[in-house]
Formats: structure tokens, sequence, C-alpha cells
């Protein structure tokens, strides 16, 4: 009997060895398989403080009104008549350094020397830093709305109501799902990427209901009604092998003298332009009114804990 309760003990510990290397044999197979995955800079950052601040993992747990954005189904959470605003600051601070290499030169031309012409370096970027934290919006119908310096305000508000005894949850929200932007100064070696710019989405209505099918399962579903935007205000120039013979036979020619021997097959001296000058500036003002997408979403509570599923289309732009 004793032997037997020691063969049965060895039997356990090598069913139980065999297991471990089992599920580290499953660990090591799941850690060499790669899947793809997206990411977006400035997605969800000005919808909710409490979904911002939990890394927008709310799917399964809403926060209030916004489950219009995150899950619908979690409207059901919400009794009576809800108001909700919010007012989030929003703060940037960008900065670049940009840093000419041992032999900086476009045909022959050496970007940091001095320029006869205007007593500067050539090019008036290289070697210089770039810094600004203010903050510019899309005004739908406007454009770009550069902010005062500092933090700007990105607000958003919301409704929900829930009729005494009824299993149906109304909702409707404005929101900024999308919104990134900033300005230069005109003078800031950044100009060039741009001076400008903002992108924005505002979704002004979003009339969304949440079922309550019992006390564990609830859905949802929602079409929003958004105005997308983008804007741009760049200078331009264009440091390429072109330009620098163009300024290479404006120098040779003479230009000053008033003497184009090229012409009129090849006009030169129309200007002194150079690799390292502004050619000219880039203003882009795209908008779509009328940007419509829905959400529909699955909420399951079991005795504790939760889990949802949101359903969302990509948002065109």
């Amino acid at each position: 009997m004793i032997g037997a309760v020691d063969v049965l003990r060895e039997g356990k510990d090598f069913m139980g060895h065999n297991s471990h290397k089992r599920q580290i044999l499953a660990a090591l197979i799941a850690s060499t398989i790669a899947c793809g995955a997206e990411a977006q800079l400035a997605q969800n950052l000005t919808i909710h403080p409490k979904a911002l601040a939990l890394g927008n993992a709310v799917t399964a747990d809403p926060p209030g009104i916004m489950a219009i954005h995150y899950n619908p189904a979690g409207l059901t959470k919400l009794d009576g008549r809800q108001l909700e605003v919010t007012l989030m600051n929003v703060y940037l601070d960008i900065d670049a350094d940009f840093h000419a290499p041992d032999g900086y030169e476009i045909f022959g031309i050496d970007g940091l020397e001095t320029d006869p012409l205007t007593g500067r370096q050539r090019d008036p970027v290289a070697n210089t830093h770039s810094h600004t934290n203010n903050v510019a919006l899309y005004v739908p119908g406007y454009g770009i709305l550069r902010a005062p310096p500092g933090p700007a305000v990105a607000p958003s508000a919301g409704i929900s109501i829930n009729p005494p005894g009824s299993k149906l949850t109304f909702g409707n929200a404005f929101y900024l799902p999308l919104a990134a932007g900033f300005y230069r100064d005109k003078d800031d070696p950044g100009r060039y990427q741009p001076q400008a710019t903002a992108l924005q989405r505002t979704t002004y209505l979003s009339p969304t209901v949440g079922y309550e099918i019992n006390e564990h399962w609830s859905v949802g579903a929602g079409i929003h009604l958004s105005h997308m935007g983008i804007a741009a205000d760049q200078y331009m120039r264009a440091p390429n092998m072109l330009l620098g013979v163009a300024e290479i036979l404006q120098d040779a020619f003479n230009c000053e003298s008033g003497d184009e021997p090229l012409q009129p097959w090849l006009a030169l001296c129309g200007g002194n332009i150079g690799p390292w000058d502004d050619i000219g500036a880039l203003s882009i003002n795209v908008q779509e009114t009328l940007s419509p997408t829905y959400a529909l979403g699955v909420m399951w509570e079991p005795r504790t804990g939760s889990a949802g599923a949101p359903v969302t289309p990509p948002k065109p732009l």
C-alpha cells in the first residue's frame, strides 16, 4: 500500500512537471506570434478625464454620458435625467532641433556661410532650435483659430434621460473625439513644417439609445453627426540641386547689370532665389460639414466585474 502511494505521488509530480513545461512552451509560442496594431496620436484625448486617466480602457465601464462614444450600452447605468459638462485644459509643448551635418552644401553653396547680400547665414534654419506651446483650434466655417498663449479649453457636454420604470435610456452629447493643433511665431525655424495647423473632429449631435435586456446584459446604438476639418499654413522653400544651379547662374550672369544672355528662353534675373530662400506659402483649409458615423455596443455584467464590446467604423477624413 505504501509502495502504491509512493508510485502515485511520483506520477502526480511527473504530471505536474509536464504541465509546467507545457505552460512555459505555450508562453514562448505566444511571445513569438506577431500581430498588427494601430495607434492614433490625437484620438480620444479631449472627451472625458476619467477615460484619459485610464488610457481609454473604459469599454466595460464607460464614464457617464460619454458612454455614447465608448460603449452606447453603458447608458443603461444612468438613472433619471443626467446633465454632464466637462471643461478640459489642453497644454502642449513642441520642440525641435535642426542640426547641419559636415559638408552641408548644395551645388557648392555652403549653407552655413554668410550671404553677402543679407549679411546672414545662408540657411537660417541650420543649427537652430524651434519651440512652441501655442494651441490652435479649428472653427467650422472659419479655419484655424490661434488661441492666446497658454492652455486652451476643450469643452464637452451631454444629457441622458431614463424614464421611470423604462429599460430604455436616451442620450445626446457634444464633444471632440479628435483634436490637435498648434501655431508658431512667423520667424520660428520650424515654420516650414508647418507654421500653423489644426486637425479636429467635432461631434455636434449623437442621438443614442441604450436598452437593458436584463440585470446582466445591455445593448446600445447611436448615430454620430460630426464636422471634420483640416487646415495648415506653411512657408515653403526648396533646398534642391535645381535652385542651387539657378543661384550660381544668377551670380555668374551679373543680374544687377540687367543683362540676361539666355532670354527669352530662360529668365534668371526675375529674382534672387537660392536653395534656402522662401519661394512661397501653402495654405490648406478643407472641411466636411456633415460626417456621419455610427456606434454599437454590448455590455455584460456578471455578479462581479463587467465586460463590454463596442463597434465603431473608421471615421472618414
